[in-house]
């Protein structure tokens, strides 16, 4: 399996949907693309635009909330040696930390 494009990502506004690019101007790599249904009628429900765009940000996104959940299990780590701690609070935090990682970087 390969690894996922680097980051940093960039939600384009260029689109009535959402385009995921690797670049902020909206002309580098396409990560990934989030369309809107269209209405029964054949045009775009302005609503589910913005929801799409949401979901194109929350898609941008990824690389950075992967790099800062890397480093809260770094934190928490660290914390579980030498901070005393509700110590399963934090073994719970950990696991569910590794197991989103995991599901990110598509791993059984």
């Amino acid at each position: 399996m390969s690894a996922h494009t680097p980051g940093p990502w960039f939600h384009s506004n260029t689109s009535m949907w959402g385009c995921v690019t690797t670049k902020s101007d909206g002309h580098g790599h396409v990560v990934a693309e989030a369309n809107s249904p269209p209405t029964g009628k054949g045009s775009l429900d302005p609503d589910r635009v913005e929801e799409t765009k949401a979901n194109a940000r929350l898609i941008a996104a990824a690389p950075d909330l992967l790099a800062a959940l890397r480093l809260t299990i770094s934190a928490l780590s660290l914390s579980t040696t030498h901070v005393p701690a509700d110590r399963e609070l934090v073994r719970q935090a950990l696991r569910n930390a590794f197991a989103t990682i995991t599901k990110a970087e598509g791993k059984p």
